[in-house]
């Protein structure tokens, strides 16, 4: 009998794909190689045919990650979103490329945005963003690497293999269903909490926290 892997169409997907694995949460992730990435949408059609999925497939690619600061208090990802399409006249930018939005200093917001190269970069030349009435600093994010799933460092949301999904957790305590702009309660880590760590009264994405501390920065790209 001819097995799903002998296959022709599967043949000509894995001539394009450089290494295969399952993630924590059980997805399926296909890294492709450099000259596939240019025809992705292609490729996820044949995926598709080849291994006969009938659940979605998205793609995952190559990002930089940028920092918007003195964004006001009022600003929402919506808002961030419409002024970086604006400035790099790109058609649109989904506000899922907008990774965190929180509270800083003096009442502003600082926001990471996560971009394909390509638009990050565009928008580094820009130098200043206009959101809203405010003129926003823009800089390259040079910082830990860190999982937007479970928000933990030292590696990112699509090799994460923890059980644990912070996404909705409050960046100031810990729980689940309001965000940190709202949140009245005092300061807890809940990375140092579960790792059972003395210094908890800080957000979790402080440069206080001492879990980020002890991993090195990324180098600037």
């Amino acid at each position: 009998m001819v097995t799903r892997r002998q296959d022709g169409k599967l043949q000509e997907v894995g001539d394009n794909v450089n290494r295969i694995r399952r993630t924590a949460k059980g997805e399926l992730l296909l890294e492709l190689n450099g000259a596939s990435k240019s025809n992705t949408a292609k490729l996820k059609e044949d995926i598709s045919a080849a291994l006969g999925l009938q659940t979605g497939i998205r793609a995952v690619s190559e990002e930089l990650c940028v920092e918007v600061r003195d964004l006001d208090s009022l600003v929402e990802k919506e808002d961030i979103a419409a002024a970086i399409a604006a400035s790099i006249d790109a058609p649109s930018v989904d506000t899922s490329a907008i990774k965190s939005l929180r509270p800083s200093f003096a009442g502003t917001q600082l926001a990471v945005v996560c971009l394909p190269p390509v638009q990050a970069r565009a928008l580094l030349m820009v130098g200043k963003l206009k959101v809203g009435w405010t003129s926003c600093r823009i800089r390259e994010r040079t910082a830990q690497r860190r999982c937007y799933r479970c928000l933990e460092f030292g590696h990112l949301a699509i090799r994460c293999k923890s059980a644990v999904d912070r996404t909705g957790c409050c960046l100031r305590c810990g729980v689940n269903g309001h965000k940190a702009a709202t949140c009245q309660s005092d300061p807890r880590c809940f990375i140092c909490t579960a790792n059972n760590s003395n210094e908890t009264n800080h957000y979790a994405v402080s440069r206080r926290c001492p879990a980020a501390r002890s991993v090195p920065s990324l180098p600037a790209q």
